[in-house]
């Protein structure tokens, strides 16, 4: 019985539409599907090649990969739309998935480190509480190790992943981190990550130093005006970063990229690679930013 291209193609999508979401529902991963649409090329390569070997052996293979090229886009499209949206995936989550941890806190504390090493997933930070760490790891494989110590008023914190990575060749799937912090300490914050989606909003913490090393993410960073001077050092890869500043806040970005492209509306440039705000020197708060790497989109903007 010879198989129709139709088949091949509207079978795989399906096929692949159903493995994904299963796969999903049972927690064997939590995956980072924002950079779905960057792949969006293959839909013309493959319709070309289509195109080309019509009415060879070749046309049903070539329909049925180009079938999973669909149901992958389709997928990872409802996938963002969902978990992004008011949606909230760990409403249907049971406990058994999900590993909570704290540190508590004490007066004495009057500085805090935190390190941060991760792979692929989602990484939050936002909420506000009384411990000095607290927070939740989400999904099937969730292995972490987190280790802090206490001398003279400074606390240490270390959470790094151990082991947790799904790995398929290239491709590595993970959980998802949620993060509370105090917010009486000056936080420094140096950070880790792979193929992560991140959401930082600081806005309510005291941030001396901001560290991030990550390869192909998106990440959104909102700061706040908490301290005096705030230092934000960024090295990305295939990434894109979006960052929030106070308006009453003086800043200056310092721009080592190569192939960016840059959304950084009300800065001027001072000197090569050197941009400020026209409140820089003026302002009592001020954030210096700096972001160095590959192929990225930085954008930054004034709240």
């Amino acid at each position: 019985m010879k198989i129709k291209s139709s088949q091949m193609f509207w079978g795989f999508s399906f096929l692949t539409v159903g493995v994904l979401y299963l796969l999903e529902k049972l927690d064997v991963y939590w995956g980072y599907w924002g950079f779905i649409w960057d792949l969006w090329p293959l839909i013309l390569i493959l319709a070309g090649i289509a195109i080309i070997v019509k009415g060879t052996f070749l046309k049903p293979l070539i329909s049925g990969l180009f079938g999973i090229l669909v149901g992958v886009l389709v997928f990872g499209f409802f996938n963002n739309l969902f978990t992004d949206g008011d949606y909230n995936r760990d409403d249907f989550m049971s406990d058994s998935a999900v590993k909570r941890f704290n540190i508590e806190y004490s007066d004495s504390i009057k500085y805090a480190n935190l390190n941060i090493s991760d792979g692929a997933g989602r990484i939050t930070i936002k909420d506000t509480t009384s411990q000095l760490v607290e927070g939740s790891v989400k999904g099937y494989v969730r292995r972490y190790s987190i280790n802090d110590n206490e001398s003279d008023s400074t606390a240490w914190i270390t959470l790094k992943s151990a082991g947790h990575k799904f790995r398929w060749g290239k491709v590595r799937i993970g959980n998802r981190l949620e993060i509370r912090l105090n917010k009486n300490p000056i936080w420094n914050l140096d950070l880790k990550t792979g193929a992560v989606k991140s959401n930082f909003d600081l806005s309510n913490f005291k941030v001396k130093n901001f560290v991030l090393k990550t390869g192909a993410t998106e990440t959104k960073l909102k700061l706040g005006n908490k301290v005096k001077k705030s230092y934000i050092n960024v090295k990305m890869g295939a990434a894109r970063i979006k960052i929030l500043v106070p308006r009453e806040s003086g800043c200056k970005l310092i721009s080592n990229t190569v192939l960016v492209e840059k959304d950084i509306k009300g800065f001027y440039e001072t000197e090569k690679h050197v941009y400020k705000t026209r409140n820089y020197e003026s302002s009592q708060n001020k954030v210096i930013i700096d972001v160095s790497g590959g192929v990225s989109s930085l954008e930054i903007d004034r709240y």
